[in-house]
């Protein structure tokens, strides 16, 4: 099922639109917190670290951080189905996500989370469904996604981006990868990381540590699977695998 869009809406009445998207945007950012509301439905804030908890990890792109529980401040609660976009999710729970600053206000912002529309000169040229992962979805377990890091040249401080190439796996889920790569750069993202200081920091000073210390490359590897989803290890996985497949080859 598709959810009702305010463009569908404008097919029937500009007018009732344009009072249905102000009633929606005002629901949200005035009346959720009057007394009357909160008092009966919660403070927005409780929903927002009882979703949060004490996990940092933003639950869109994985590698950025959010704030948790214990800050007096929150992260953004992203409408995963923009507000601008479907008038009846303004308020519902199953719709606000944790986010952080780099996917919220950087890369997704408005961007229509079912549908890739194409514009030219400002005007929507194709307008086409597509499959979305659902971050509330009650899947277990989860489709597990894997990622694949290729080198064109050898590990340097002064890597780049498009000294790399990466892939974005999971058998069954292609488009839903592919809308989640479009609404979060996360290609983009995964790429730069990878050229971090931070990250050759990681390969020099804990990798190798380790491997000087008798530790082997697939059990250094095989640490980090035992718990792929921590600290980004799923993507220094992939990282590790891309160095030594270069070095391998070279």
């Amino acid at each position: 099922m598709t959810p009702l869009e305010y463009s569908d809406i404008d097919l029937i009445d500009e007018n009732l639109s344009k009072q249905i998207k102000t009633f929606f945007d005002k629901l949200y950012d005035e009346a959720v917190n009057k007394a009357v509301f909160y008092n009966k439905y919660g403070k927005i804030e409780d929903y927002y670290k009882s979703i949060v908890g004490k996990s940092r990890t933003c639950r869109c792109c994985g590698i950025n951080k959010v704030l948790i529980k214990f800050h007096s401040k929150r992260s953004a609660l992203d409408h995963y189905l923009p507000r601008n976009h479907f008038p009846f999710t303004s308020i519902n729970t199953n719709n606000l996500l944790p986010i952080c600053d780099n996917c919220n206000s950087k890369y997704k912002l408005a961007e229509n989370t079912i549908f890739e529309i194409i514009k030219r000169n400002s005007r929507i040229v194709s307008k086409t469904r597509k499959r979305a992962f659902f971050p509330f979805s009650k899947i277990v377990p989860f489709p597990r996604i894997d990622v694949e890091i290729t080198l064109n040249r050898a590990l340097s401080e002064d890597l780049e981006p498009a000294d790399m190439n990466i892939k974005l796996k999971c058998q069954g889920y292609e488009e839903q990868i592919d809308t989640w790569d479009r609404l979060f750069g996360i290609k983009e993202n995964y790429l730069v990381e990878c050229c971090s200081e931070e990250m050759y920091s990681f390969y020099e000073e804990q990798y190798i540590a380790d491997l000087n210390f008798g530790k082997t490359h697939q059990q250094y590897l095989d640490t980090l699977e035992s718990n792929r989803l921590f600290d980004m290890n799923f993507l220094r996985i992939a990282y590790l695998k891309g160095l030594n497949n270069y070095s391998s080859n070279s």
